[in-house]
């Protein structure tokens, strides 16, 4: 699986390619300009309680949210760490995550993990544009 790795202090998150829309850099301006738009923002370092990373890339899902006529509502937008690179994640190398991570409200997100050479998160897209629609997860 072809995925964009996101590196955090002491791990990775790894979100599938096929996921993607498009991808940018983030800066002060385009922050401020989150508020002037009906876009869904989700911050990455947030979701993991570290505010204070700092934010590099903006990550547009290519699924949308949908209201309730199905029209398209905003996009899903994941501000993250410097996206570190693109790579390839052999299938056999994803993990279940361990029975641990289920405690944590954020461990639904994700679709497996990756333990070499350090640990890395496999972001599920599909189930975070469902928990948006609906309404589990507050931004």
């Amino acid at each position: 699986m072809r995925v964009f790795l996101c590196t955090f202090a002491g791990f990775s998150v790894a979100i599938p390619m096929h996921s993607v829309s498009s991808l940018a850099l983030s800066t002060d301006e385009a922050a401020k300009k989150t508020h002037e738009n009906p876009n869904t923002y989700i911050s990455l370092p947030r979701l993991f309680n570290l505010p204070l990373e700092n934010i590099r890339h903006s990550i547009v899902l290519k699924n949308t949210c949908k209201s309730d006529n199905n029209t398209i509502e905003s996009k899903v937008v994941l501000l993250t760490t410097e996206v570190e690179s693109e790579t390839e994640i052999p299938d056999e190398k994803i993990f279940p995550l361990p029975k641990v991570f289920e405690g944590m409200s954020f461990s639904r997100l994700f679709s497996g993990i990756q333990l070499d050479p350090s640990p890395c998160l496999l972001l599920n897209p599909e189930r975070l544009l469902q928990s948006i629609n609906e309404k589990e997860f507050t931004v």
